[in-house]
């Protein structure tokens, strides 16, 4: 991966449903920065959500915005952390439930999988376990959650376990560390 001249531009499409993301990341100000919209439908509600995270040059989170849109409801979020695991929301209020959370995870995107992937620099046979933010969209409901990341042997595979959601999935990479395939969640529409 070349950080310091990072600048991508990818889109994944939902699989089984309606809708698209289209997601600009760029290396900026000595860390990195994403900005994505994505476009839904959750049960029968569609949703559009904007998000922008920005990390330090070891991709830890340190600042989150996401706001969602339904035709019945506007909701945004604003979170900030010291790259240490201690996390304030935009108020400057302490959020003790979140404390030890390195990274986010947005329900409806692969990209957040990069965040713990390009931080953690796995090598073969490796696993490790952490504690994220998750954001559950379109609510923005937030909690801690724990998960699993592995390397079984290849450099172009990922082994993610969520516990809390009874869910794992072999998840293929590209050299910078952005999913390209979601079994059965999400499918890279550009690149291909």
């Amino acid at each position: 991966m070349s950080s310091a001249s990072l600048d991508r531009t990818v889109c994944w499409t939902p699989v089984g449903s309606v809708g698209f993301e289209y997601l600009r990341l760029r290396a900026e100000d000595g860390g990195y920065v994403v900005k994505s919209i994505v476009l839904g439908i959750d049960g029968e509600t569609p949703f559009q959500l904007h998000y922008k995270i920005k990390t330090d040059q070891h991709w830890r989170t340190r600042k989150v915005w996401v706001r969602a849109a339904t035709p019945f409801s506007e909701n945004e979020q604003t979170l900030r952390s010291d790259g240490r695991g201690n996390w304030r929301n935009e108020d400057g209020v302490d959020l003790p439930a979140l404390r030890d959370c390195l990274d986010v995870d947005i329900s409806v995107t692969p990209f957040t999988n990069t965040l713990p992937i390009n931080r953690l620099r796995l090598i073969p046979e490796q696993s490790v376990d952490i504690r994220v933010v998750y954001v559950m969209a379109p609510s923005l409901a937030i909690s801690a959650s724990a998960q699993r990341y592995s390397r079984r042997g290849s450099d172009t595979d990922i082994f993610f376990e969520s516990p809390a959601h009874d869910f794992t999935s072999l998840l293929p990479i590209d050299g910078d560390g952005l999913v390209l395939d979601y079994p059965q969640l999400f499918r890279r529409a550009y690149p291909l």
